[in-house]
Formats: structure tokens, sequence, C-alpha cells
């Protein structure tokens, strides 16, 4: 760490930040533009635990949306720390001068969610996304500036996600006090997305914004929900979002590696006897199973029998044949075959004795594999539907309605007990009519 020094040199204020200044400067060493944060230090408060803290965050400072931490330097009144220079603006300058659609916002909000849960591998995640304190770089990309100050007020990430998409579609800096008004103020914007998936993306804003959805959750449900509503208007002809988002980087699905910002409990998976079949169509089943495999043993028994009886009768024939006797044997009744009188004489060099053949009708029935399910009557096509923020009772019989057979899972989750928060297929998918689909239910959070 270094003195204030002549170094750098300031040439702009862009806004006062929490806690500090924010401007543009040159660093005079290496004629290039950086951020200069500077921040006043309050008497009595120790500087050494300050800078320590900053120097950790300067060592995992890796992610790009993170701007990276140059240099430090202090002096007795004010830390003066140096950050990359990006081109861009702030946030509330972004917001003034941009008009952006619900999807084109989610896209940037889903983008940088991702960013955060790959650097809660390596770095704490106790900063604040106040506004005041998010860069916007001419590629619409979100950027901290401040990630190592911890707020005084800690709230969930998510939900401070959910504040800067409400403040990006509505381009006000004023955000609602309650759930309800949030609500109301994301169904003015909502308008370009397909009926059958604004209660679901109302949900899963509402559970976020009142602290029900962990930041991994959150990125996970929103991200699924415009997708399904990106395919479904497309089916419909509905004019695609414009080109520079198509050409926005594919947002990968997280790893197993990778560790959530919050806590993930395991699953609790569902016995096979808490599964939802009729005990009737179980009973029907398993009496079917039974006869099948009755059967098969009988027609085996069967064969075997006629088998072991033709290769003695054949035995006493050829015996009889040695021994130069003139009997002539009793033809086998089991045999499809007239005798053979043309067969070689006892004295010939090679004799070939006949194999015993089985009729059709007499070879085992092959037994029935074991199935889950009772067996389901094909159809034609069904679309499939959106369950997600729906109760486990009608998430069940909209499946049925859709003529789909259903399987759920009781998972810990931030969403509100009871309620569908993941599904496979996805919804709008087409699917075969009896074929199944599986939902997540919430068992609420622990």
């Amino acid at each position: 760490m270094k003195p204030i020094s002549n170094r750098y040199e300031i040439k702009e204020l862009i806004a006062p930040l929490l806690g500090g200044q924010l401007y543009i400067g040159k660093d005079m060493s290496l004629m290039r533009y950086v951020f200069l944060y500077e921040i006043p230090v309050r008497q009595g408060v120790p500087i050494e635990p300050y800078i320590q803290k900053i120097g950790k965050v300067m060592q995992v400072s890796t992610h790009t949306q993170f701007l990276h931490i140059l240099d430090v330097e202090m002096a007795e009144e004010q830390v003066r720390i140096v950050l990359t220079h990006r081109e861009g603006c702030m946030f509330k300058q972004y917001t003034g001068r941009h008009s952006m659609t619900f999807q084109e916002a989610v896209a940037m909000i889903v983008q940088f969610g991702r960013v955060m849960l790959d650097a809660a591998e390596e770095r704490s995640m106790e900063f604040s996304l106040h506004p005041g304190n998010i860069w916007i770089t001419d590629d619409q990309k979100i950027n901290v500036i401040n990630s190592w100050d911890r707020p005084a007020e800690r709230q969930r990430l998510s939900k401070e996600l959910v504040a800067l998409l409400l403040q990006l579609v509505s381009r006000s800096s004023v955000l609602p006090s309650d759930g309800q008004r949030v609500e109301a103020e994301f169904r003015k914007h909502l308008n370009g997305l397909p009926a059958s998936s604004r209660e679901a993306v109302i949900s899963t804003l509402t559970n976020a914004w009142n602290g029900r959805l962990s930041l991994n959750a959150f990125i996970q449900n929103l991200q699924h929900l415009m997708q399904g509503g990106a395919k479904e208007s497309a089916g419909r002809g509905v004019t695609p979002p414009p080109e520079r988002i198509r050409r926005a980087p594919v947002i990968q699905e997280p790893s197993p590696q990778k560790k959530p910002i919050e806590k993930e409990r395991e699953a609790e998976q569902i016995p096979d006897e808490e599964t939802e079949e009729k005990p009737r169509d179980r009973r029907l089943y398993r009496l079917s199973k039974r006869l099948w495999q009755g059967l098969g043993l009988a027609a085996l028994t069967i064969a075997v029998f006629i088998g072991v009886f033709t290769l003695l009768i054949q035995s006493t024939d050829s015996k009889g044949k040695q021994a130069g006797s003139a009997v002539t044997p009793t033809p086998d009744r089991q045999s499809s075959k007239p005798s053979d009188t043309s067969k070689p004489s006892p004295s010939s060099s090679s004799k070939t004795s006949p194999t015993p053949s089985k009729k059709p009708s007499e070879q085992p029935s092959p037994s029935p594999s074991p199935s889950a399910d009772p067996p389901a009557q094909s159809g034609g096509p069904v679309s499939v539907p959106n369950l997600i923020g729906l109760a486990r009772d009608a998430a069940e019989k909209q499946a049925l309605a859709n003529g789909l057979r259903f399987e759920f899972v009781i998972e810990v989750n931030e969403m509100a007990a009871g309620n569908v928060f993941k599904q496979e297929p996805a919804a709008n998918e087409t699917a075969a009519k009896g074929d199944r689909i599986k939902f997540w239910v919430s068992k609420g959070p622990q």
C-alpha cells in the first residue's frame, strides 16, 4: 500500500456513492483511465482492518462484473481505491436514458445472477446491490463498484435483484413499500408475456421480494419461466426480442460443483408407496402379473414333459432295432410328425438321435416385466401445462385435465409450502397423451 501520491490524476466527479465519491481519473504511470473511489476515514476508526478487508477482495477479484481493485492509497483523512475503468454509466443514469422491455430486463438480471452464483464459491457476497453501487457498461452488463463493504441493513440478494428489475422496467428510482404494490407495478409491464406464464412470473417475483426465495431458486425459476414463455410466443408467431438481446451469452445451468449463496437442503425422496396410483389399478396389475407368471410356468412344464416322453419313446425304439426285434414301436401320439420308417439299420456306422421338437403353442409365454405404472393408452400430442406457482391439488387437476399422468416430489424450498416450484417437462412443451409429468412441491423453508 502506498501513501497518497501524484501517480493518479482526478479528471471528473461521476457521482456520490455509498460512503464516498466516485471519480474518473488517470494513471499517469501507465497512461490509462481508472476509477478513483475516495472514502473519508472516520475519526477514531482504525484504518488497518479496513485495508485488510479490501486486500482480501483484491485476491479473489477475478469475476469480470465486479470492478477489479488495482491499487489502494491511504492517508490520515481518506482512503483511495483505484478500480478498473469501463465505459458506461451509473444505474440511475442508465434507467433515465434507456427504455427496456420486461424480457430484456430479465435477461440482464438473470445473467448477473449467474455471475454472483459462480462468484459465491470464492468470495463473500456481503455487499449491497443498491442502485448507487451499480455501474452499467455499454454492453448492458451489471457491474458492482464496492464489493467489500457490508451494508448496514442487509437484505437478501434475490430481493435486491427484484428491486433492480422493477427499476429497469419502470424507469423509476422510487420503490413500492410492500409486496402488493410491487405486484401491481410489475403487472403493468407483463403485456409481452403469454397469459399462461404471467401468474407464475408474478408469483416468483413476489416470493423473492418477500424473502421466501434464495438467489439460486429465484434465478432458476425466473429463467425457466421466461424460456417457457419465449417458446409459447414463438409458437404463436409473436415477434422475438431484438437481435441485441439474442446475442447475449447463453446462461448455463449451474454445475453441481458450484456452491449456492444460500444453504440448499437435500431433497426428500418420496417412497414408492406415496406415489399417486389408485389402489384398484395396483391390485389389477399384481393379479395380471401373477396370472402371466402362472401361465408361463404351466407352459414350460408341459413342454418339458412332452420332450422327456418323446426321448423315452425314441430310446425304446432304438433298443428294439438293435436287438433285431420285428416289433413295430407304437406311434408317438404327442408328436406332430409321422414315424420315419426309413431309419438306418443298427449296423450303420453313424446313428443320429432325433431331437424332439416343440409346437409353437407349447413354448413358455414370457412373463411381463414389472412397471411402475399400469400400461397407459397412447394418444395424440398435448401441450404440457404450466404448474409452477400452483398448489399441489391444482397442479394434479391441471395435469389430468391435459391428459397426462403425474408424480410429485416434496422438497424443502423457499417458496410457500404446498406450491409447485419446478416441473419436468417444461411448460408448453409437446407430449403424448398419457405421458408422465413430474413436479416438485415446496415443503417450505426450514
